[in-house]
């Protein structure tokens, strides 16, 4: 009688184990879709890249070297609240800031940002 009973008891125990060791959904498993801005610097200048979005300060992306073009990777806080975006080119020494015309961005966009000659 007490096997009978201990029996019932593992019933329950091995199905929760079971359901909770379940395969993921297959959306689970993909990769998120990457956004990136590609600065086309053709200033003299080597610039640091900024994001601006409203209400919010300023996020520096990264190094665009003076006549190359460079990738960045765009953080995810930048896709909330689908609000505009902007870049400003800041040279690290001399010449003028540079700012973008706004972008509207969504997750997976691919951007282009001509930085002028100085």
């Amino acid at each position: 009688m007490n096997s009978v009973l201990r029996r019932f008891q593992l019933v329950p125990l091995l199905l929760l184990l079971a359901a909770c060791a379940g395969s993921p959904e297959p959306g689970d498993t993909e990769p998120s879709a990457q956004t990136r801005l590609v600065a086309e610097n053709r200033s003299s200048f080597d610039m640091d890249i900024y994001s601006i979005k409203p209400g919010q300060p300023a996020t520096r992306l990264g190094l665009a070297p003076a006549g190359e073009s460079t990738n960045f990777s765009l953080p995810p806080t930048l896709l909330a609240g689908g609000a505009v975006t902007r870049f400003e080119a800041r040279p690290i020494r001399g010449g003028d800031s540079v700012l973008s015309e706004p972008f509207s961005i969504r997750r997976g966009d691919d951007l282009t940002w001509s930085i002028p000659p100085q």
